[in-house]
């Protein structure tokens, strides 16, 4: 096959040869995301048990704080004081649950493809 000579580009975005294209599905985490071959399926996995335990421990992790600014600060600044330190471990919890379903559903979108 003989090259007609150096591609070079005129000014026209249409003109750019598209290689690869991205879509929803690219982006991890997005709503469409799905997990292209046994190694994303096996990351996804480990992240996703990660994610769990690690909200597991956030969520137990501020119950604890709580408990402790609540032992060491008394009266009403005590219970507001504990229960902004033990909101702030929640959130992330949530997030981390959250994050692991988007993991787990791009998962079994990825055995529906085949």
């Amino acid at each position: 096959m003989k090259h007609r000579g150096q591609m070079r580009f005129g000014g026209n975005v249409s003109d750019i040869p598209r290689l690869r294209t991205t879509s929803p599905k690219d982006w991890l985490l997005s709503k469409n995301w799905t997990a292209r071959g046994r190694v994303q399926r096996v990351g996804a996995i480990l992240f996703t048990a990660l994610f769990l335990l690690a909200a597991v421990a956030a969520f137990v992790g501020g119950v604890i704080l709580r408990a402790q600014v609540l032992g060491a600060v008394d009266g009403v600044l005590g219970q507001a004081l504990g229960i902004a330190v033990e909101l702030l471990p929640f959130l992330v919890a949530c997030g981390l649950v959250f994050a692991a379903a988007r993991l787990i559903k791009g998962v079994r979108r990825s055995f529906d493809d085949e």
